[in-house]
């Protein structure tokens, strides 16, 4: 599996059963359509609530996952609805693990 961040520019098309925790939510798996009619896959996706809040069927925008061997967390979302959220903290640890 590679590990790194993963940009995708599509349609929410399905979202899988959700685990709510306190701090973070979890999907079994998010599906987005993108702009080539690919579908892209994405298992046990973790998102902090302000991001996971955005997260809905029919959505629309640029999403970007981290995906790494341990996880896969949504690092970002820009709806073209015009609503966003950024996990800051895991966009921190990516980026001071890719600087080492």
């Amino acid at each position: 599996m590679a590990c790194g961040m993963v940009p995708v520019n599509g349609t929410v098309v399905e979202v899988g059963p959700v685990e709510l925790a306190p701090f973070d939510t979890t999907y079994e798996y998010v599906a987005i359509r993108d702009e080539s009619d690919r579908l892209r896959e994405f298992k046990a996706v973790r998102a902090i609530p302000e991001v996971s809040a955005l997260v809905q069927r029919d959505a629309s925008g640029t999403f970007l996952f981290w995906d790494s061997p341990h996880e896969c967390r949504l690092a970002f979302i820009y709806r073209a609805d015009g609503a966003r959220e950024v996990d800051f903290e895991a966009l921190h640890t990516y980026f001071g693990a890719a600087s080492t």
